[in-house]
C-alpha cells in the first residue's frame, strides 16, 4: 500500500489524535499540515524507521511536530502516551516506537497521565 493510500485513511484518526493531543484545532491541524509537508519532503522516512509500518511511520512524524510545539514537555508526551495506547488503540511497543522512548517509559508516562486524570476528576 502506498504512503498517499496509507496517509488517505489515517488522516481522519491521525487529526483526532492531534486534536486530542494539543486541546487545540487550530494547533493540531497546524501541526498535522506540517507533518504532511515533512512526509512529501522526507516520503522514504530515515534509515531509522526500517520495519515499521506506515502507520507507526504517520504517527511518529506527526508525534515529533507535536513535541515541538510542546517544547519537549513530559507531562504532554505522557497524555500523547495515554491517548496512543488508550484511544488509538497502538501496543506499548508501537506507541514507544512513536515516542522515541523505550516501553518502560511509555508505561511510566501512562501512569502519569492515568494519575492526572484521577485527580483531574476528584477536584470536581
Amino acid at each position: 500500500m502506498s504512503l498517499a493510500w496509507e496517509l488517505e485513511l489515517l488522516l481522519p484518526r491521525l487529526r483526532r489524535f492531534a486534536r486530542a493531543a494539543t486541546a487545540d484545532k487550530d494547533l493540531a491541524d497546524a501541526c498535522l499540515e506540517r507533518a504532511i509537508e515533512d512526509l512529501i519532503q522526507h516520503p522514504t522516512g530515515s534509515d531509522t524507521d526500517g520495519g515499521l509500518s506506515y502507520q507507526v511511520k504517520l504517527y511518529r512524524v506527526v508525534e515529533r511536530r507535536l513535541e515541538v510545539e510542546a517544547n519537549g514537555s513530559f507531562t504532554k508526551q505522557a497524555w500523547r502516551a495515554l491517548i496512543l495506547v488508550v484511544v488509538e488503540g497502538f501496543s506499548m511497543e508501537e506507541a514507544s516506537k512513536i515516542l522515541g522512548v523505550d516501553t518502560g517509559t511509555v508505561r511510566q508516562m501512562i501512569a502519569r497521565a492515568e494519575h492526572q486524570v484521577r485527580d483531574a476528576l476528584n477536584q470536581r
